[in-house]
């Protein structure tokens, strides 16, 4: 299984990203689902709002909608927030703060190193470098 944080889920449900075509076709080939929990529906959700009234936005918002209900790819967390913020909280202390995430970022990498995803995706930079930091995560970048 696969944990993408939210910038991964936001380029994947936008048909005209090209970021997002190569997230699609590296999803097809492993052939897996990604992890999906309220966090991450919360910021995905919040972005593609922001976007509604474009092609692409209202188009996303609709991918986004359809996978949700369908399950198609994404694969439910059933962990607790409380348990999870908890996680980001030891990581952040691990980290020392010098890693140049946020709050809701070490959030999506400690929730992927609990899950024991097999991979972690992101499109961003400082986070990646903390995940790979932890030593506990595979890591696939998504350059923007």
């Amino acid at each position: 299984m696969i944990y993408a944080d939210s910038s991964v889920i936001v380029a994947l449900m936008r048909p005209y990203d090209a970021r997002g075509r190569i997230i699609r076709q590296a999803l097809q080939a492993r052939g897996q689902r990604l992890y999906y929990g309220a966090a991450q529906a919360l910021e995905v959700r919040h972005v593609l709002r922001r976007l509604r009234g474009t092609p692409d936005g209202d188009a996303a918002w609709q991918a986004l909608r359809a996978c949700e209900q369908s399950a198609a790819i994404f694969e439910p967390i059933s962990r607790s927030l409380k348990s999870s913020f908890a996680d980001a909280e030891t990581l952040g202390s691990r980290l020392s703060g010098g890693s140049g995430c946020g709050a809701w970022d070490l959030y999506h990498i400690a929730l992927a190193i609990s899950l024991k995803a097999d991979e972690f995706w992101t499109a961003d930079e400082a986070q990646r470098e903390a995940a790979l930091a932890t030593g506990e995560t595979q890591v696939r970048y998504f350059a923007g």
